[in-house]
């Protein structure tokens, strides 16, 4: 609703930035080098790149043709590109990924405005059109469908004129959402940000045109009290140095506890040049970027002397950023604070936890990788503080179901808590545990085929102990499964398997929203309740 507001003013705002392009564009090319062009971030279409040319078409003896300035755009998408930067035998830039640069007319792109006009076009818009955008919204846009007769039923914003009133009131604004409103300068000569927003504490400034750290910077030494930043989306120019002298008397990152850079191109070198000056950070997202290959940040030299390179850090999210090797990971076990770790949707076989490394961490992602094995599972228990961990879209739940894997987790982790993002109730983990008990001895069972087996053979210890660290302790919790009376009515009988104890039920919806949808048929412990039941 908040972007909906912005329709017609945005289109006003376009319209006096081409009038005036297009008056002082002969003016620039007399009086402007236009190297101040390159490296800028551009809009167009919904498209974002970067300039790499500004200037006229050339002849193939390389002079200028006309007084029409154009832009040579590598776009983000190779999709929206027509070539490497070369026309009619006339390089005018390289792209450096293939086939994404085209040369457009300077009028048809977009090179976005500063923060503070932002901030107002948002958050102070004329009150009576958006009203009126509000209402158009509530005719056309704003219905759900009813699920018998598709019957649109249409939504009332109560409140709205209040709402856009307190809104409007920018002393009282603590967070501040700018995503997508094409800003390139984060600072304006109207007013500070810290100024306009003296309450600011969380400001999303995703997928805009910012193309430096530096603006970040300025952003920041202005608005002090910024909390949590996030830049998903932007493609800053890349670092060659430290983001800032290690010298500098005042670091404008102090005051951050969170910081979001999603999808922005960057490789570990990059944090690393913004690592020193993140001392006080506690949560650092860094999905789908490029840090594939890591260090251990100990030979980055820190900006405050008693404040170590990551040192509050609590939560780190790695995901999707193409990680072959789990060593790569374990570079950053040093990081005794760290609480939550995120590394979804890498190419991860196995992991481990050696002594020593990450032993402050107690929620651990690791869905969509290559895990085959449950020696993951002994692994998060050896860790031992781990109480949430979530695994799935692994082969592990591909081969042998989510309910099983499930049962495995509970069994073979001691403190786990919350699997998969649901709780583990405590007669799930019996149920878990005495199955995972039966299973074991199955095994050995099948293996060795002792001719007169007896609880807690020494064999029986020797080859299930290397795969099983918690054997022995869930025997003397739960009884050997020799051990007649130690296990209730579940034990298993003669000639039974774990397969045996296991009942399939159909469970069908009764909601109305889902009545219509297939029965789901599952394998469950007869024990289950159905209080358990997920």
């Amino acid at each position: 609703v908040k972007q909906a507001f912005l329709t017609k003013s945005s289109k006003s705002r376009k319209q006096t930035l081409i009038s005036k392009t297009e008056i002082s564009f002969s003016q620039i090319s007399m009086e402007i080098s236009y190297d101040q062009y390159l490296g800028k971030r551009v809009e167009a279409k919904g498209d974002f790149g970067t300039v790499r040319y500004y200037g006229p078409k050339k002849n193939d003896q390389g002079q200028a043709e006309g007084e029409q300035m154009w832009v040579g755009v590598e776009w983000d998408s190779s999709e929206r590109g027509k070539h490497q930067g070369t026309i009619d035998g006339v390089e005018y830039f390289k792209c450096l990924n293939e086939g994404s640069g085209s040369l457009v007319k300077a009028e048809k792109v977009d090179f976005g405005i500063d923060i503070v006009a932002a901030i107002r076009e948002k958050y102070q818009p004329n009150i009576q059109e958006a009203l009126q955008e509000i209402e158009r919204m509530e005719r056309e846009e704003l219905y759900f469908e009813t699920v018998q007769k598709k019957e649109k039923k249409h939504v009332e914003f109560v409140g709205k004129q209040e709402v856009l009133e307190n809104q409007s009131n920018l002393d009282k604004l603590f967070d501040v959402c700018l995503q997508e409103s094409k800003i390139s300068s984060l600072t304006s000569t109207e007013i500070e940000v810290g100024k306009l927003l003296p309450r600011l504490r969380t400001m999303y400034l995703d997928l805009n045109l910012i193309a430096t750290w530096d603006e970040v910077i300025k952003m920041l030494e202005q608005a002090l009290n910024i909390k949590t930043l996030t830049l998903t989306g932007n493609r800053l120019r890349t670092l060659t140095g430290p983001v800032l002298p290690l010298d500098v008397a005042s670091n404008p990152f102090q005051n951050l506890r969170t910081l979001v850079l999603i999808g922005m191109k960057i490789d570990w070198t990059q944090v690393e040049f913004i690592a020193p000056f993140l001392g006080n950070l506690t949560e650092l997202l860094l999905c789908k970027n490029l840090c594939s290959k890591l260090t251990d940040l100990k030979s980055v030299q820190s900006h405050g002397a008693d404040s170590p390179i990551f040192g509050s850090l609590k939560t780190l999210n790695l995901e999707e950023n193409n990680i072959e090797s789990w060593d790569e990971v374990l570079k950053l076990g040093h990081l005794a604070g760290l609480e939550r770790l995120i590394v979804n949707n890498n190419h991860f076989t196995t992991i481990n936890f050696p002594s020593n490394h990450f032993v402050g961490l107690s929620y651990f992602s690791i869905e969509e990788n290559q895990i085959a094995d449950w020696s993951m599972f002994n692994e998060v228990h050896k860790q031992g503080k781990i109480e949430q961990m979530r695994f799935m879209k692994n082969p592990l739940i591909e081969q042998h179901g989510v309910n099983i894997s499930r049962q495995m987790a509970m069994a073979r982790v001691k403190n786990i808590a919350m699997i998969n993002g649901s709780v583990a109730r405590n007669q799930e983990r019996i149920d878990a545990e005495r199955n995972y008990i039966r299973r074991c001895f199955e095994e050995y069972q099948q293996a060795k085929k002792p001719s007169d087996p007896k609880p807690r053979d020494e064999a029986e210890l020797e080859y299930l102990l290397p795969q099983n660290p918690r054997y022995v302790e869930l025997l003397e919790k739960h009884g050997h499964p020799l051990e007649q009376g130690n296990l209730t009515d579940s034990t298993l009988g003669e000639g039974q398997t774990i397969k045996s104890t296991m009942v399939q039920i159909k469970l069908r919806s009764m909601a109305r929203v889902s009545v219509h949808k297939d029965p789901v048929t599952k394998k469950l412990p007869h024990s289950m309740t159905v209080g358990t039941l997920k």
